[in-house]
């Protein structure tokens, strides 16, 4: 369901509390930025920003009385359409403060799930989008719509004729969210036999991550070849798509791009795209994008490193790629490839440090794929056959005198070791590796 934000051009204020008794302490200007071009994506028109301290969140409205009277006056004087809290509000919360304001009420996940919903571009991308919105809706119906068009649905949009048709209204979201789930579970499988069919075939995946707008796809685009829309705003890109990499040295490995990630990422969207984050599961490495002109570049990695955890996939190895030094003053470059550095500085707009990022993933790819000769008896046909079908056969040579055929090959160590095992051939010289089919 949209909201229809951006058509309506509402009139915004927007809310800021620092919570004092938390975790997380003081409120930085770029996380408010932050917001603010969370809100201005969305297509509103920000007309004021309040702030505010208070030690904790007060349970039917969120902010204290004299604050709530403020933002009401506030209100009223200019004439706002929609408020929008940096903070997730319970149902309760928002629908007290809708009834002291007059003017809608949108908090933090209503509004991301707001922006997912503008961007979603593919069928996956809308489905994932409309199960979260409906689960996010779901617990804030009150007094229900006449029906569910996508055109008229909303948060915030009440009326309707009472309770019965309150409860009409959820069975039939219930109803839909049965629907959608069954149809992300086909999709689910199909991503399944995807995933299965590139580590049948020994492809090096590597995953793009980061925090949203940091780069990813501009950086993909590059390596790919691809023309992934690229935007300088928050979740341009919602699907993850997966393309080989362009260079013929490193054909063998497989580039993800994926969604972006913020702090305090709604758990609707964590569980609505599990079709999207399950690709990164299958990932052999992590290129983590980092925006490094960003002021708050370290508190955004924490937080993607934070997620990663919570999505169990801080176990896969991670190469931190500091992005957009063109936007800094960075006299240290240097484009000197060292295999042990755990970070690269690139910028990949600029085309800036890109040759060593491709001798990273040269070398990474070199460590899993074994480069030399081979030789065989000419009656194994088969294995020949196999290794000229699999593309890994750079040059052959036939022996007269002794029969054998000698065969320069580039082929992933864990296949040949599969092959050693599967054709009963065996390793003759370890240092040259040279085999024969065994006697």
């Amino acid at each position: 369901m949209n909201l229809n934000i951006k058509e309506t051009l509402q009139r915004t204020l927007i809310v800021q509390i620092e919570i004092l008794n938390t975790t997380k302490k003081g409120v930085s200007e770029n996380k408010i930025n932050e917001f603010k071009e969370l809100v201005l994506s969305s297509g509103t028109k920000i007309i004021k920003t309040i702030e505010g301290k208070q030690d904790k969140p007060v349970s039917n409205t969120f902010v204290k009385k004299g604050k709530t009277l403020e933002i009401r006056n506030i209100v009223e004087e200019l004439k706002i359409d929609l408020v929008i809290f940096n903070h997730d509000l319970t149902p309760s919360q928002e629908r007290n403060l809708e009834s002291i304001f007059k003017a809608r009420v949108l908090d933090r996940t209503g509004l991301i799930l707001d922006i997912f919903a503008l961007r979603a571009r593919s069928y996956l991308g809308k489905l994932q989008v409309e199960l979260a919105q409906l689960t996010h809706l779901s617990t804030r119906l009150v007094r229900g719509w006449s029906h569910l068009e996508r055109q008229r649905g909303g948060i915030g949009l009440r009326g309707g004729p009472g309770e019965k048709q309150l409860e009409v209204d959820r069975r039939l979201i219930n109803q839909r969210i049965k629907t959608i789930n069954k149809k992300l579970g086909k999709v689910h499988k199909q991503k399944n036999l995807n995933r299965y069919s590139r580590k049948k075939n020994k492809n090096i995946i590597v995953a793009l991550v980061g925090y949203t707008n940091s780069g990813k796809t501009t950086l993909f685009n590059i390596l790919t070849g691809n023309d992934q829309f690229v935007a300088d705003q928050p979740f341009a890109t919602l699907d993850s798509v997966t393309r080989r990499n362009k260079s013929l040295d490193l054909n063998s490995i497989l580039f993800s791009d994926t969604v972006g990630f913020i702090s305090e990422l709604p758990t609707q969207l964590i569980e609505s795209f599990k079709a999207t984050l399950d690709e990164l599961k299958s990932a052999d490495l992590l290129l983590h994008v980092v925006d490094i002109s960003d002021p708050d570049f370290i508190f955004k990695l924490e937080e993607v490193n934070i997620l990663l955890e919570e999505l169990n996939l801080s176990h896969i190895p991670q190469l931190r790629v500091n992005n957009k030094i063109d936007k800094i003053d960075f006299k240290n470059f240097s484009s000197n490839f060292h295999p042990e550095d755990q970070e690269i500085w690139i910028s990949a707009k600029e085309n800036i440090g890109l040759e060593t990022l491709n001798k990273y993933m040269d070398h990474y790819v070199n460590k899993r794929v074994f480069v030399g000769w081979i030789s065989l008896q000419s009656a194994v046909g088969k294995i020949r056959a196999y290794l000229y079908s699999i593309g890994c056969v750079l040059e052959e040579k036939s022996c007269t005198s002794s029969g054998l055929i000698q065969l320069h090959i580039r082929i992933e160590k864990n296949k040949l070791k599969k092959l050693l095992l599967k054709k009963s051939i065996a390793l003759k010289d370890s240092e040259n590796l040279i085999i024969e089919e065994a006697v």
